[in-house]
């Protein structure tokens, strides 16, 4: 009874060792072809033969139970066959479950098995639970030990006693096997198995025993490394057993966190071997797919690029295959005549939508293809006209399928996405107005096709969004609706959220179209000035509501009949400029005036439009709006004292001329430099009207000046009070004395941040200019008899802030040797005078004290100097230190000013001190 038991679990083994889903059969390189028998569920059943890979397909037909068949392609969970029959008249192929395919030299055990279980069956229905016989001394036997030992399931408390014959050893689970490749597929460097070394042959039957007690699962999948290597232990070190090439599908079983277990025969020997799981990876579980070819995509021998490759389609064809991996799929192709299993790069295709959507498009291109494959190179089927509206499936990117009639036969091509356009899914209704003189309602989305009907300029229409270009629309034809469309172009959405207006009409008639569009009749007008109430509407047009009889409609005014009013809030205030100012109650000069303002009168104002601006004033007791134009105000107080000098005259040289004979000073040498002013206002920016006044003040009408006479200085410029001719500058040239004032005066007086800036005008000027404070309004009063001031003309005028290039030339206060002076002014010593410094003392390049720029250096005491002479105009009857005279000495070939009591005469004739120079000097002669 002991050895029944023992039998029945040994049954029990070897049946479990068949799996369910994978054959009882040795392969190794599966897409190999091999010799095997097929069994039925039952025996003398049938064996179904699939159409395809999966139990849901048509059978094709059905094989006797133990039948011969030939392998083409072992797949995970159905394989393709070749079965012919028993007179070799007819061969059939087809898919049958692996499950039912068991290796021809595996046939007869399995037989057997098989058999044993059928007779065993009734026996053991017979004993009831409970009367099982225990094995005696179970505790006392132990597992057969082997390379798998640690893997056994320790929680198993039944033991197996050890069979006395090696042969009759419990079978393991199905062996993960794989099938031995000759060494002509082995790759360079393989390692082989010497053949001589006395290697221990593990049989399968022997390795069943110590598998049945291992919880694993068999597994396929695909070499990653180049070579894939099986090695001896569960360890990288250990010795390889064998190689398999990158892409080549093996067959193994789980066995740790980190390694695979499988069996490979090497040299006619079974052996235990062991894959590290990061060389391979799993094939997924097989689902069919279609996809298309994105380039020349080849089919691999295995799924390695560098495999040799079966065969090759173009670019755009559709292939079916099965998954794999996650970068190969798997196909069947027939090369030669023959079946064979072939390995697609997924980068090389696309796979087609399950669940393809149907689009109804319109066709963009003239004319849009129907293309044979996926690709535009290739035959054309059908071609549609632009704009027809065409019915298409979902396909892959960039690409819709459809089908067409060729010859009243349905065909499946291909339309390129770019060539159609999807509607908008949830379309919505607009209102637009037409833009064009005659706006066609199509037949279809094209130009090119016929129209339903038209509309004048301006008409609002009614349609709703469909394609990018286009608009969908119901029109009426013989009373009948028809579908039409409207090109984008042709019409214009009004805005969505109009924003409403105030402006002023600008037409002396400005009317309110009863469409937009400047031909079609209209409600109403309203005069030039007009306050108006608008919203926006489209471009070039505003929408407005008016009432005609009382009767309330929507009209039109052209954008370029208003101008809207600003939206500030922030008054100015502007001076006015005419003798009397008028504010009007519209914004037209022809209006009537609510109010009246003089000449210079500061006045509270709003911007209101380009030419206007808005204020309120008080009129009877009431406030009242009315409008002022802008030629009217200005920022600056009228009169040229308040004048910015960087805006220029409106002068002539004519006008400059005529002054000087207007004011009896017709031989005046000015105004042989007329031109001149204007030229430098141009120049530098500086008004021209100033320039000619500040001349003529400083000259005396050019008649009175040393200045302008010896040192070509029209505008004192450098002089001081204290030595109004000797401090003042020297000019090679008038005109560069005119160019040279109008560049400082710009720089120093009149632009922001410049030195002596306190503001751009003749009162800002005079601040530090002159000490006089009365020299703006002299400078005024000659400017205003040389031209009256404008108002109008100075207000609209633009300041003109940029300065022109610094003059070059002689910037001394000396007259150049050999040039005439005024002898009245300048007094010479005679020749050989000497002096002696009695204190350490600063000497200058001009008699002034309160500029240290101008120190030479210091004298020491006893220095002997040579004495030149004095100049009258330096001030001698002040306070210290103009309360003597200043000399003009020579220090080593130098010349320059020190103040005279720092001086003591070594060669005078008397000894006596004078307290003139007149006197001294008398005493030299």
């Amino acid at each position: 009874m002991k050895k029944i038991f023992v039998s029945f679990l040994v049954l029990l083994l070897i049946l479990q060792s068949i799996p369910q889903n994978i054959s009882f059969v040795k392969a190794e390189s599966l897409p190999e072809t091999f010799e095997a028998m097929v069994f039925a569920e039952e025996i003398d059943g049938d064996i179904s033969v699939y159409e395809e890979e999966n139990g849901e397909s048509e059978v094709l037909f059905t094989i006797k139970d133990d039948s011969e068949v030939l392998v083409l392609n072992w797949g995970q969970y159905f394989s393709f066959v070749e079965y012919s029959s028993e007179d070799k008249s007819e061969t059939k192929q087809g898919y049958i479950e692996n499950s039912r395919i068991v290796e021809k030299a595996e046939a007869s055990e399995y037989r057997e098995a098989r058999l044993f279980d059928l007779n065993n069956h009734d026996e053991e229905a017979k004993n009831e639970p409970g009367e099982t016989e225990e094995i005696d001394g179970a505790e006392d036997h132990e597992v057969p030990q082997n390379n798998s030992q640690e893997n056994l399931d320790k929680s198993e408390d039944l033991t197996v006693e050890e069979p006395e014959d090696n042969a009759s050893s419990l079978e393991e689970t199905d062996p993960i096997e794989m099938e031995e490749s000759t060494p002509s597929e082995n790759l360079d460097g393989e390692l082989e198995v010497n053949q001589e070394e006395k290697e221990e042959v593990v049989e399968p039957k022997a390795r069943m025993s110590t598998f049945a007690a291992t919880v694993s699962q068999t597994l396929y999948g695909a070499a990653l490394k180049s070579p894939t290597v099986i090695y001896d232990s569960a360890n990288q070190s250990a010795k390889p057993l064998k190689n398999y090439a990158q892409g080549s599908i093996l067959k193994y079983e789980t066995y740790n966190n980190d390694w695979y277990r499988a069996v490979v025969s090497v040299n006619g020997k079974w052996r235990d071997g062991f894959i590290k799981k990061t060389d391979v990876e799993n094939i997924q579980d097989k689902k069919t797919l279609r996809g298309v070819a994105t380039t020349t995509t080849k089919i691999y021998s295995k799924a390695s690029k560098n495999a040799s490759v079966l065969r090759s389609y173009n670019t755009g064809s559709v292939l079916k295959y099965t998954t794999l991996t996650s970068n190969w799929y798997e196909a069947t192709v027939y090369v030669n005549g023959k079946w064979q299993t072939g390995y697609i790069y997924k980068g090389d295709v696309e796979n087609i939508t399950s669940q393809p959507k149907t689009y109804q498009g319109v066709g963009l291109k003239s004319p849009t293809k129907v293309y044979q494959q996926v690709t535009t190179s290739s035959k054309t089927l059908k071609t549609y006209s632009q704009g027809s509206i065409l019915k298409f499936q979902s396909f892959i990117s960039g690409w819709y399928s459809a089908t067409v009639y060729i010859n009243g036969k349905a065909t499946t091509g291909y339309i390129k996405s770019s060539d159609v356009s999807l509607p908008t899914t949830n379309p919505d209704t607009l209102h637009g107005v037409a833009l064009k003189d005659s706006v066609n309602v199509y037949k279809s989305a094209s130009r090119s096709s016929g129209s339903h009907k038209s509309y004048a300029k301006g008409t609002l229409l009614k349609f709703e969004t469909f394609i990018t270009g286009w608009y969908k629309a119901t029109v009426y034809i013989g009373g009948k609706p028809q579908t039409g469309y409207i090109h984008a172009s042709d019409v214009e959405i009004p805005v969505k959220n109009p924003a409403t207006y105030q402006g002023v009409a600008l037409k002396s008639s400005t009317p309110i179209y009863k469409m937009a569009n400047v031909t079609s009749g209209t409600w109403k007008s309203y005069k030039i000035g007009s306050i108006l109430k608008y919203e926006s509407f489209i471009n070039g047009w505003y929408k407005a509501t008016v009432y005609v009889n009382g009767k309330k409609q929507t009209g039109y005014i052209a954008a370029s009949h208003v101008e809207n009013a600003s939206q500030s809030s922030k008054d100015v205030r502007l001076y006015a400029v005419p003798d009397t100012l008028n504010v009007y109650t519209i914004a037209s000069k022809s209006s009537s005036a609510i109010k009246k303002y003089k000449q210079g009168d500061l006045l509270k104002v709003y911007p209101f439009t380009s030419e206007w601006y808005r204020a309120t004033v008080s009129v009877n007791g009431n406030w009242v709006t009315g409008y002022i134009h802008k030629d009217d105000l200005s920022t600056e107080k009228p009169g040229y004292l308040n004048l910015d000098l960087r805006k220029p005259a409106k002068l002539t040289v004519q006008e400059i001329k005529a002054l000087f004979d207007r004011k009896g000073h017709g031989d005046s040498k000015l105004k042989d430099y007329a031109q001149e002013f204007i030229n430098v206002q141009n120049k530098y920016g500086v008004n021209a009207t100033y320039l000619v006044a500040h001349t003529i003040l400083e000259t005396g009408w050019g008649k009175q000046s040393n200045l302008f006479d010896y040192k070509n200085n029209l505008y004192g410029y450098g002089a001081y009070d204290v030595c109004p001719f000797t401090c003042g500058y020297y000019f090679d040239s008038v005109e560069d004395s005119i160019s040279n004032v109008a560049y400082q005066v710009k720089s120093d007086y009149l632009t922001p941040n410049g030195k002596w800036y306190n503001g751009p005008d003749l009162i800002g000027m005079n601040v530090k200019y002159a000490t006089d404070k009365d020299w703006q309004n002299k400078i005024a009063r000659l400017m205003e008899d040389l031209q009256p001031y404008d108002a109008k003309y100075y207000s609209s005028t633009n300041v003109v802030t940029s300065n022109g290039p610094a003059p070059s030339g002689n910037w001394s206060r000396d007259i150049p040797a050999g040039k005439p002076y005024p002898s009245d002014v300048v007094k010479n010593m005679p020749a050989g005078t000497k002096a002696t410094i009695n204190t350490n003392a600063n000497w200058r390049s001009f008699p002034y004290v309160n500029n240290n720029s101008n120190v030479i250096g210091t004298l020491k005491v006893s220095t002997e100097v040579i004495v030149l002479g004095y100049n009258t105009d330096v001030k001698s009857n002040g306070s210290y230190p103009y309360d003597t005279t200043w000399y003009r000495i020579s220090v080593n070939g130098k010349q320059g000013w020190i103040y005279g009591d720092y001086l003591n005469f070594t060669n005078a004739k008397q000894a006596k001190v004078y307290t003139s120079s007149y006197d001294l000097l008398q005493q030299f002669k």
